[in-house]
């Protein structure tokens, strides 16, 4: 009897790992050994249920990027699993990073299901699963990398911008609107249209369409190595709560009198 390879499932969406769950289970190279819908749980039940292979979320509740962490911690605690990250966040400017931070794959979650058992195929050889679009930008990226003559310099953008207006030119890289980098940023809806000028100044760029493709084409090619993306990503709103959770806890004196 062949032995199949034990899965570990994390998403917080029931329905969503029910249905992994008959995927996998109906297939005869796999079994799933475990499920969590928390970081909290993922962390104790893959090290209890010793699987082969991970399958990981992107996102938990508010935390869009939560899967990266776990990712990491998963690679440093557990060498020998294999990761494949599962999200319905673009793959263009996400499997990259996923796979920087040590996942073996990353794929949609509006894949056909026979994409997700390849993917698991792949990864149990010891490969990288890339999906169709993404093993193309590879090439792609390949062809330039072993042409030196047609290498653009991958930060050459944000060598004339402030330490700002770099926040500001990735954070409209990954399509946040003006309100949106105002709150994440501490700053006006104002100010951020001032930085936004600048930058097409400095960039030599007409118009904010122009601003936004080159943008987005930044971070997907550039190097965002001194960026803190799960920082510079979350919601200010859930940091603050957080903040003030925290500071009730550290102040007695913020405790209603009795």
């Amino acid at each position: 009897m062949i032995q199949k390879a034990r899965v570990f499932l994390t998403d917080d969406h029931p329905i969503l790992l029910g249905g992994l769950v008959s995927l996998i289970n109906s297939n005869g190279s796999y079994e799933v050994c475990g499920q969590a819908v928390t970081i909290e749980e993922a962390h104790t039940e893959i090290r209890d249920s010793n699987p082969d292979i991970a399958i990981v979320d992107l996102a938990f509740g508010n935390e869009k990027t939560a899967g990266m962490q776990l990712v990491r911690k998963i690679r440093y605690n557990h060498p020998e699993i294999k990761i494949l990250m599962l999200s319905h966040r673009d793959e263009s400017l996400f499997a990259q990073k996923a796979l920087e931070a040590g996942a073996d794959g990353y794929i949609m979650k509006d894949s056909n299901p026979s994409e997700v058992l390849k993917a698991l195929d792949v990864i149990s050889t010891g490969e990288v699963y890339l999906s169709k679009a993404m093993q193309k930008e590879a090439n792609r990226r390949y062809a330039r990398r072993t042409h030196p003559g047609t290498e653009e310099n991958k930060n050459s953008d944000l060598e004339p911008l402030t330490k700002r207006q770099r926040e500001v030119y990735v954070l409209l890289g990954f399509g946040k609107t003006t309100e949106q980098i105002a709150k994440k940023l501490g700053i006006s809806p104002k100010t951020v249209d001032s930085h936004r000028k600048d930058i097409k100044e400095r960039l030599n760029i007409d118009t904010h369409n122009e601003l936004m493709a080159r943008a987005a084409k930044f971070v997907i090619e550039g190097d965002l190595e001194e960026f803190d993306l799960d920082e510079l990503l979350s919601d200010p709103e859930d940091q603050q709560k957080d903040k003030k959770e925290s500071d009730k806890e550290e102040d007695p004196k913020s405790d209603p009198p009795e």
